[in-house]
């Protein structure tokens, strides 16, 4: 990174994208009728599969990895508003939890007062 101010964020996404292979290490071709699915319920086939090793300026890296392996490993949480609505009782922000291995969610409103 060229720019000390930048930082990366995980969308929790399920599975992440790399357009050059080269990037990848440990690299196998994937089937050929394996494929993913986008937002809007399209599909994109898949060459591959593999890890990428981001590395920083600091000298430290981090391998981007498949999901993890164990319930309650990792969980994605995200805290949001509702932005120009609220909802029945009020409530103006919502939290989710998204446990990585299984993708059992669980959301919950918060209390108009907080």
């Amino acid at each position: 990174m060229s720019n000390t101010t930048d930082c990366i964020l995980d969308t929790g996404a399920t599975r992440h994208f790399c357009a050059n292979k080269d990037l990848m290490y440990a690299f196998e071709d994937a089937p050929d009728d394996e494929h993913v699915y986008m937002g809007n319920a399209a599909t994109a086939g898949i060459m591959g599969k593999g890890k990428v090793l981001l590395k920083f300026a600091s000298g430290k890296s981090l391998s981007i990895t498949t999901r993890k392996t164990q319930l309650l490993e990792l969980v994605h949480s995200d805290l949001a508003d509702f932005k120009n609505t609220i909802s029945k009782g009020e409530k103006k922000w919502y939290i989710t939890f998204v446990d990585d291995f299984s993708k059992y969610t669980r959301v919950y409103v918060t209390p108009p007062d907080f």
